[in-house]
């Protein structure tokens, strides 16, 4: 498997093509088993039907507020907003570069680092004439796909979601249909000795997505021989405190917040109490505590996910052409569930 990726790639990568034309050249003969469509979108006649949004945004510089409202928004909703609107979204491409487009105090357009410069007229000359010579950002390029190949659905990654519908207000200005979003499949990929692994450490494969602390809590409660929860304490505590801030109250009433200060001194007091105890009882277990971490590693590496770390040809030498086989006979795009294959 390592020659024959090492093949495909040293093909596309070594053949005289520039980086775009090599990696679809990699790309369609690992898939083309599957079957793919793959276009130029930097051709002149895809840009053409283009030619107005270019303008709307470059000259009139209408998506800026559009974005930067619905990004506001969804930073409200408590989402991690993954895009920035500049005041134009598009860059200048060459051959030889690719550079963004900034509007200057004078009223004329530079493309940075090239000493280049436009008027407002031969801009739009320019953009009549070469629309191709316009490559859109990240906030345009959404827009610029669903105008010449419109989608019933989009499908992405999470974050990718989260910048579509940054997204949405723009695509409403411009009158082009926003697709259904819709998350694709996600997997992570292991073997048989680490899912054994899970279940001798009394893990599933469900509570391996918890943070690695709660699963060494957990798993220490539920081998110690010792309890370590005090929670039939604190019933006792509770108890005794309704007591003596019944007894407070018929001697002074304004005793009562001195009491309930009290018992949130004590209360906070337990609950370290309980902490420690709980640290004290990780040290018996601490060999099996020590592989939880290197199993949450292994399988989330870094934190994340797998799929954000791991290079595909790391799978692709260990699987061949069975990864990708395997991959879309378990995965369901509309499932909308995580998958563990192994």
């Amino acid at each position: 498997n390592a020659e024959k990726l090492t093949k495909i790639i040293e093909k596309a990568y070594r053949s005289g093509l520039n980086l775009a034309q090599a990696t679809r050249t990699m790309v369609n003969t690992l898939f083309k088993a599957q079957g793919l469509v793959i276009i130029d979108a930097d051709s002149a006649k895809l840009k053409k039907p283009f030619i107005p949004y270019i303008k709307a945004d470059v000259l009139e510089e209408k998506s800026v507020q559009a974005v930067q409202n619905t990004s506001d928004a969804l930073s409200k909703l408590g989402f991690k907003t993954q895009v920035h609107a500049r005041e134009i979204n598009f860059f200048y491409l060459t051959d030889t570069f690719r550079e963004r487009i900034v509007r200057l105090d004078d009223g004329r357009y530079e493309v940075l680092h090239q000493n280049i410069y436009f008027t407002r007229r031969e801009l739009e000359e320019l953009i009549d004439r070469h629309p191709e010579r316009f490559s859109p950002n990240v906030v345009m390029r959404p827009l610029y796909q669903e105008v010449i190949l419109p989608n019933l659905a989009y499908i992405g990654g999470g974050a990718e979601i989260v910048y579509w519908l940054q997204l949405k207000a723009n695509f409403d200005q411009y009158a082009v249909p926003f697709p259904i979003l819709v998350p694709r499949n996600s997997a992570i990929i292991t073997d048989d000795k680490i899912v054994g692994k899970i279940f001798r450490l009394d893990l599933t494969l469900r509570s391996i997505f918890r943070p690695v602390e709660t699963l060494k809590d957990d798993y220490v409660r539920r081998q110690t021989t010792h309890r370590l929860n005090l929670r039939d304490e604190m019933m006792e505590f509770n108890s005794i405190f309704a007591k003596l801030k019944l007894r407070a109250h018929k001697i002074d009433p304004s005793l009562g917040p001195s009491a309930e200060a009290v018992k949130a001194r004590l209360k906070k007091a337990i609950n370290n109490l309980e902490k420690k105890l709980l640290k004290a009882d990780k040290r018996n277990h601490g060999e099996a505590l020590i592989q939880i971490e290197r199993l949450k590693d292994h399988l989330f590496p870094s934190g994340g996910l797998q799929e954000r770390t791991e290079n595909f040809a790391s799978l692709y030498v260990k699987y061949g052409d069975e990864l990708f086989t395997e991959l879309e006979r378990h995965f369901n795009p509309l499932e909308f569930k995580f998958t563990i294959l192994y």
